[in-house]
C-alpha cells in the first residue's frame, strides 16, 4: 500500500519516487494535492467513475487517471 497518492494539476494520479513527472520544487509549492494512507486497492480504482479527491495541499485536485508509469 502507497503511504500518499499524489494529484498533479492536471488531474493525473501519481506515486512518490516511481515516475519522472514530479516538480523540481515541493509537490505543495507546485500546487499539488494528496491523499494520505489512501488504502488498499484505492489506486487500482481511480477512473473518471471513481475519481479521487486531494485531501492535503491543493484540495481542489482530482485525480481521474493514473499515471502509467507509476506501477506498483
Amino acid at each position: 500500500m502507497a503511504e500518499r497518492i499524489l494529484i498533479s494539476p492536471n488531474g493525473m494520479a501519481h506515486l512518490p519516487d516511481k515516475c519522472n513527472h514530479h516538480p523540481d520544487i515541493g509537490h505543495a509549492e507546485a500546487g499539488w494535492g494528496w491523499v494520505m494512507w489512501p488504502g488498499e486497492g484505492v489506486w487500482d480504482l481511480i477512473s473518471e467513475q471513481r475519481p479521487l479527491r486531494a485531501t492535503h495541499g491543493r484540495t481542489d485536485r482530482i485525480a481521474r487517471v493514473r499515471c502509467r508509469h507509476c506501477v506498483r
